[in-house]
């Protein structure tokens, strides 16, 4: 209950409120790495980036099937708190690391990105194909993550329209596309 209840205040804008349920959920169930998650997106729309990345981090060392998530919005959290280079040497180190499972395809094409080892044209290669529900949540997620990036690489209108392109996927139930709109929403 208290998961749903604050994966809920998330998408109606109640962070305060979220950040309680979740954290109070997470005392309930600490082995479940998907309330950690999204406990740390609760942080992460707040602006609390250093809370964001310590409940991704936690979540990943709780559950390791959220690790790889985990890992991705750690740097993200960390790139917006003014640490590109540390992100990008946390992720590169966990790269070497990391035991690669035989399905890997959106976790390698997304982390290869982020630890700038690929490029942003073939990072989007192939995403504006198709309609579906599943290549909607990918369109919305990658859009998003190039968004990030070029605004860490100092450039908010391309990444304006990177957002713009997130949120007219309009997936609203995905995480991504409430990190979208609140990149286009102004700053109280």
């Amino acid at each position: 209950y208290l998961y749903h209840r604050g994966r809920n205040r998330i998408f109606t804008g109640k962070l305060k409120e979220a950040q309680e349920d979740l954290k109070k959920a997470v005392g309930v169930d600490p082995k479940d790495g998907l309330i950690g998650l999204t406990l740390g997106d609760a942080y992460y729309l707040d602006g609390a980036w250093f809370e964001a990345i310590r409940a991704y981090k936690k979540a990943g060392e709780t559950d390791p099937t959220v690790e790889d998530a985990g890992r991705l919005r750690s740097w993200r959290a960390q790139t917006r708190a003014g640490e590109k280079d540390a992100a990008v040497a946390d992720l590169q180190d966990w790269l070497k690391k990391r035991k690669a499972p035989a399905e890997d395809g959106e976790f390698k094409r997304v982390s290869s990105f982020f630890a700038g080892t690929s490029t942003e044209e073939l990072f989007l290669q192939g995403i504006d194909g198709g309609d579906g529900r599943r290549i909607l949540e990918l369109r919305c997620r990658m859009y998003y993550d190039a968004g990030v990036k070029r605004l860490i690489a100092g450039d908010p209108a391309t990444a304006k329209v990177y957002f713009n392109k997130a949120v007219e996927t309009d997936v609203k139930d995905q995480i991504a596309h409430a990190f979208a709109s609140a990149e286009l929403t102004p700053k109280k």
